[in-house]
């Protein structure tokens, strides 16, 4: 049987993302484009983002709830960031997510939690995983997508450190 940290955290997987392509950053531009946001300009505000996707399907609400969090375009209170970062964010979000995904299908869990995304670094956080196979078809599921999206990868005990930084995070 193979067990996470005895402190209870589990794994983390960290995910490096290769860089974004000029075609996908003009697939993305075209996207934004045809929900109304303004491409002319280099700058793109939270509130264009807001109003292009008013009554737009759940997930496309969750993504643009999520240009809100911590790495994200519009953290910590920004107002505009440039449309060429914002393009490049939007396509590494889908990345993410089906990373994420992937790792919920892989290790038969639902409760993968994204611990941050900053850029084309993403770090997961695993429950216990009990069976060994499940460990091993992870590995092998993110080694075959290497030759897709992803640059590298780790996947690793959560840390004492680790452990102690989440449970500060938490209190403040």
């Amino acid at each position: 049987m193979l067990r996470g940290s005895r402190h209870g955290t589990g794994y983390e997987v960290e995910i490096k993302f290769k860089p974004v392509s000029p075609q996908s950053r003009q697939v993305a531009l075209g996207v934004l484009q045809a929900h109304g946001v303004e491409t002319a300009s280099d700058l793109l505000s939270c509130q264009q983002l807001r109003s292009a996707f008013p009554a737009s399907s759940e997930s496309i609400q969750e993504k643009v709830a999520r240009s809100e969090l911590d790495g994200a375009p519009f953290a910590q209170g920004a107002t505009a960031t440039q449309l060429d970062v914002f393009a490049d964010w939007w396509i590494l979000d889908d990345m993410v997510q089906e990373a994420k995904a992937l790792l919920m299908e892989k290790s038969g869990e639902s409760n993968i939690v994204v611990l941050e995304h900053h850029g084309l670094l993403s770090r997961f956080r695993l429950p216990d995983l009990l069976d060994q196979a499940r460990l091993a078809e992870m590995f092998e599921c993110l080694q075959a997508e290497q030759a897709r999206d992803i640059d590298n990868f780790s996947v690793a005990q959560s840390s004492l450190e680790q452990v102690f930084n989440d449970f500060a995070r938490r209190a403040a």
